[in-house]
């Protein structure tokens, strides 16, 4: 996959600008050490309340 077609899913503020710098998704989750706020200002592209919840937007791809 090239970075564009990828998504990474953290829930630090350092995440946020390394996938930013990667070309990557970012997809911030927040969490007890940063808020849905502090992981966009960092960079992230999207925000969610957990991973499950992010996974559950996703569409599903259909079977080739």
């Amino acid at each position: 996959a090239q970075p564009a077609e990828a998504a990474y899913c953290s829930d630090t503020t350092a995440d946020m600008q390394m996938a930013r710098a990667a070309g990557v998704w970012a997809v911030g989750i927040a969490s007890f050490a940063f808020d849905a706020a502090q992981l966009a200002a960092a960079g992230a592209d999207e925000t969610a309340v957990s991973f499950a919840a992010w996974a559950a937007r996703q569409p599903v791809p259909a079977a080739p």
